[in-house]
């Protein structure tokens, strides 16, 4: 008995141990969509465990993030110069940005920047996950985004608590939009 016990407790630990965890999505309104994209290789979290789903997401790691989702690792290894003159080849999310440049995935400024620094909002967001996933959307002219959040609403794929088009876009919200 006790030593079936030992073996039930190792077996469990070990299991465990080799799903990655993150400590502070327990109970969080977006952990399955966290732990879905987390056991897809899609999302990693921060070197003190955490995934921070309430973290605002930045221009380039949401680029990243839906580059990994649809494109293999040679095409992001193999991509080239992107244009835009605020990314520079070093950077860690070039390749990336590239990437999804060169699929119609994102587009710039009129300036000829990408500001890969720049918190995304909702619909900056739901335009880029809609041109990755191939999901197009008729542009009204009056307002950019109106096909896009449209066609999200018919097809539930806006987060809960999405309260403005303009609001910045969170980890958590942008894992159960790609999980959607």
């Amino acid at each position: 008995m006790k030593k079936t016990v030992i073996i039930s407790v190792l077996l469990i630990a070990i299991s465990q141990s080799a799903i990655a965890y993150f400590s502070d999505v327990d109970f969080h309104d977006y952990q399955k969509a966290i732990e879905f994209v987390e056991e897809r290789g899609i999302v990693g979290g921060y070197p003190d465990g955490t995934f921070q789903p309430n973290r605002v997401i930045n221009r380039a790691e949401l680029t990243k993030i839906v580059v990994e989702t649809v494109f293999s690792g040679l095409e992001i290894d193999q991509c080239g110069d992107d244009g835009f003159r605020d990314v520079y080849d070093s950077a860690w999310f070039a390749s990336y940005i590239c990437v999804a440049k060169n699929a119609g995935i994102v587009s710039g400024y009129p300036d000829g920047t990408f500001q890969p620094g720049r918190n995304v909002n909702f619909v900056e967001a739901l335009k880029i996950v809609s041109a990755a996933f191939g999901r197009n959307a008729a542009i009204d002219s009056s307002e950019w985004y109106r096909g896009y959040v449209e066609s999200a609403g018919e097809d539930n794929l806006i987060p809960p608590d999405i309260s403005a088009f303009n609001a910045d876009l969170t980890r958590g919200q942008m894992a159960e939009m790609i999980s959607r």
